[in-house]
Order: C-alpha cells, then structure tokens, then sequence
C-alpha cells in the first residue's frame, strides 16, 4: 500500500482514471472530491454503509465524505482507504495494480514539457 499525506486542495492522480482531491480535513474525517476523465465505476464504504455511484453527466466529479479506514474502489481494481486524519492534514492509502501509476497531482505538473 502506498500512503501519501495530502493538504486541503492537493490531489493524487490514480492512471487515467480520477483526481481525487481533498476538499477539508475534518475532526471525523475528510471531504474528498473525485473528478474523473472516463466512465469509472466508483463504491465506497464507510460505518453507514456502501454507496455506488454511476456518472450521468459532465463535469464527472463526486463530493463525499470519509471517515478513518473507509475505502473508495474504482473499477474494482484500485482502493483507496483514509488511513488516518492529522490536523489539517488526510493520509490517504492507494492499492493499485503496478500498471497503474498514482503520483501526487504536483509531482505530475513539474514533469510535464513547456
């Protein structure tokens, strides 16, 4: 599992599939914002249940909240599960395939050519 510690508005990418950004870091937990570049099929779990969403239309982003040791499966290949909530600050663990890269949303733009 890789963790990654992430700040109100920084991102992780996962592949070509979501943005997944923190929205607020809360006492409880964290607000997330998925924004996704394909039809990706996206369940989460928490202590109230498992929730699945189909996106209908554009901009493909969801809000949600999650709590400690909730997780977020995309394509039933990739999870992502709020390890733990700091002051101010969400680690975020990732289980992917190693097909799949997932790079902090900074790391990505200083890589790209002007």
């Amino acid at each position: 599992m890789l963790v990654v510690t992430r700040k109100p508005d920084q991102s992780i990418l996962v592949g070509d599939l979501v943005e997944i950004r923190v929205v607020e870091v809360l006492s409880i937990g964290v607000i997330l914002e998925l924004l996704a570049a394909a039809d990706v099929a996206v369940e989460w779990h928490t202590r109230n249940g498992r929730f699945r969403h189909e996106w209908r239309d554009e901009p493909r982003s969801l809000h949600m909240v999650l709590h400690p040791h909730g997780t977020i499966h995309l394509d039933r290949t990739v999870q992502i599960t709020l390890v733990s909530v700091r002051t101010e600050k969400a680690r975020l663990g990732v289980n992917a395939p190693r097909s799949v890269p997932v790079v902090r949303k900074e790391v990505q733009q200083s890589r790209k050519p002007e």
